[in-house]
């Protein structure tokens, strides 16, 4: 049986003299009464933030620990997690059906020390305020205050970790010398040293201390953490973390979870800037009736959907001559995510192993592919679509852990990726070819570049640097809104699944009538695009008629077919391609030639040829 007693804070024991002489303390009765017989005591107090408070309780634990311990009791002080303060708030949440399973509930049950008898002569804990920074209070048996001025306010108000729980943090709210209130995130990992990475931290953020009292900050940081109940999730990654969907700017679904810090960065790779409407009217609607505009639209709404209907990472590389519009495409990909600033392709592997990270379930697009070298063009394209970078290992020799990915990458450039990958001596395989198929940018026909139709402007250049305009006015408004609806139609069980048939369909459809295994996976992919944008058009995110998605989609996937010559393996069309260009520059290998003595120099840049003697025998 467990009995259960509610005493006040004042009511647990009392002096034996009335006149308070006595020094002694003993139990009230009913406490007596409760520790008869030697039974184990649990204490379950409410769990304070206000450093006093905690200090003060937990010399009232230590007070009635040691009383029970002469009646031969075993005391423990219960917890439960951070969503509650005490036993009071998991049983009013929780609603267990006894005391008893509310306690086997409990996250932490610790015995107190019995030899813990003697009431503390004064306590000592940290205090911190905006207006009077940080202190030192020490608090003597009589109720005296003596203060010590330790910096600036500082105080934790965030537990921060990783997916995986093992980089703890904590994010620190300070004041500065400014007088501005900042905050920063600090590894709790820092701490175990000297603390000098989170002091050089904190006075690079323009905080102010004290010097000689560096210890006390130290011990002040040590402790902090103990009383926070908000929490949040950092993924070095963008993209569906469970249910939500994280982006460097913004989060959707579990406000919790966070893109590499819990405060957006100013360098954020990506925001939300105009209107909706302003989009939809400035950029979206010049779409229309522009096949590769519809391509570069589709591929910013596609990248979410790739975990959901399970197609592997790959893209589109644009192939056309310089100035056509190439990178109008990839800035029309680009307002739909919001990336403010287009990358490129000149960049380290390791550079773009990170830009990828950043761009996991989004659209990357890079611009510009003469600007890479020609001989880590192929090993980049396995890598984007590969989804993981190289492995590395840490200083103590153990693996770390990798950078892994999922996008969908839009790249441009005047040669196709295997002419770019032959300057270099390479041959591009097959396995490229799926991964960064290369799409003529002009459609064939057109007379304005890499548009079909320029909506009434006066020349190409004209509507590409109207549509430029609108795009660095209006971005990102279409992903938002976008990603809400998805989530929402997401909480459908049917949902995904009739998704995916859609997609297989289109694909189907595109590549009836091919054999190659090629050919069907980068269907596969331009589905997807045309499904994607079906959806936006469902969500009234597209402004012009439904007709022109899969038309749009279906010139880029056309052209694609042509320029690779049909139907085959890319790897016999390759090889044959070889086998002509040596017959053309041997073109004269079935001449015959006459040595009439041995000094005659030997005929090179041959296939083979045929010797005749004088007497005309071969």
């Amino acid at each position: 049986n467990l009995d259960l007693f509610y005493p006040s804070r004042s009511d647990f024991c009392r002096r034996s003299n009335e006149d308070g002489t006595d020094k002694h303390l003993e139990l009230i009765p009913d406490l007596i009464a409760l520790g008869s017989g030697g039974r184990d005591i649990k204490i379950a107090f409410d769990r304070d933030c206000n450093p006093k408070t905690v200090q003060r309780v937990a010399r009232s634990i230590h007070k009635l620990a040691g009383l029970f311990a002469e009646l031969g009791c075993q005391t423990y002080t219960v917890t439960w997690d951070n969503a509650y303060k005490g036993l009071d708030d998991f049983i009013a949440n929780s609603k267990p059906r006894d005391l008893d399973l509310a306690i086997k509930s409990a996250k932490n049950i610790s015995p107190v020390p019995a030899a813990i008898k003697q009431v503390p002569s004064s306590i000592t804990y940290f205090e911190s305020s905006i207006e009077r920074g940080l202190e030192q209070v020490k608090i003597n048996e009589d109720g005296e205050e003596d203060r010590e001025f330790i910096g600036n306010h500082l105080k934790a108000i965030a537990y921060v970790n990783n997916p995986e729980a093992d980089g703890a943090a904590l994010l620190l709210e300070f004041k500065t010398i400014l007088g501005t209130i900042r905050r920063l995130t600090i590894p709790r990992c820092e701490l175990a040293g000297e603390g000098r990475e989170i002091l050089g931290g904190l006075l690079g953020c323009d905080y102010s201390f004290k010097r000689r009292q560096r210890n006390l900050l130290l011990d002040y940081l040590h402790g902090l953490g103990a009383n926070i109940d908000r929490s949040f999730t950092v993924t070095d990654s963008s993209g569906w973390v469970g249910k939500s969907f994280v982006m460097p700017h913004k989060t959707y679904g579990d406000d919790r979870l966070r893109f590499r810090d819990v405060d957006p960065s100013p360098e954020s790779i990506t925001e939300i800037k105009g209107t909706l409407q302003g989009w939809k009217d400035g950029v979206a609607a010049r779409c229309e009736g522009n096949s590769r505009l519809i391509l570069g639209l589709a591929a910013g709404f596609a990248a979410p959907l790739l975990p959901i209907v399970d197609i592997e990472s790959g893209g589109f590389h644009l192939v056309g001559g310089s100035s056509n519009g190439k990178t109008i495409v990839l800035s029309v990909a680009a307002s739909v995510t919001g990336v403010k600033d287009i990358p490129h392709w000149r960049t380290t592997t390791n550079g773009l192993e990170s830009t990828a990270t950043a761009f996991n379930h989004l659209c990357l697009p890079l611009d510009e592919i003469g600007q890479a070298d020609a001989r880590d063009v192929g090993a980049i394209a396995y890598m984007l679509a590969n989804g993981q970078g190289k492995a590395r290992m840490n200083k103590n020799l153990t693996n770390r852990k990798g950078k892994t990915w999922q996008l969908l990458v839009l790249s441009s450039g005047e040669v196709s990726l295997g002419d770019y990958m032959r300057q270099a001596g390479m041959t591009q395989k097959g396995g490229q070819e799926v991964r960064l198929p290369d799409v003529p940018a002009v459609p064939a026909g057109s007379q304005y570049g890499c548009f079909e139709t320029i909506h009434g402007a006066d020349t190409p250049e004209q509507f590409a640097s109207s549509l430029s305009a609108e795009v660095k006015n209006n971005y990102g408004c279409p992903l938002d809104e976008f990603m809400w609806r998805l989530l929402i139609d997401m909480e459908d069980p049917q949902f995904v699944g009739q998704l995916a048939k859609q997609v297989h369909l289109v694909a189907a459809q595109l590549a009836e009538g091919t054999r190659d295994n090629v050919i069907s996976r980068i269907a596969k992919r331009f589905a997807l695009l045309q499904v994607v944008l079906g959806l936006a058009h469902k969500y009234d995110l597209i402004p012009f008629p439904c007709e022109h998605i899969p038309w749009g989609i279906g010139e880029c996937f056309n052209s694609w077919l042509r320029a690779r010559g049909g139907d085959g393996s890319i790897e016999i069309k390759k090889a044959i391609e070889r086998i002509e260009h040596l017959f053309v520059t041997n073109e004269y290998s079935d001449r015959v030639f006459t040595l009439p003595n041995n000094n005659d120099r030997p005929v090179r840049n041959l296939l083979g040829y045929r010797q005749v003697n004088f007497e005309g025998q071969t």
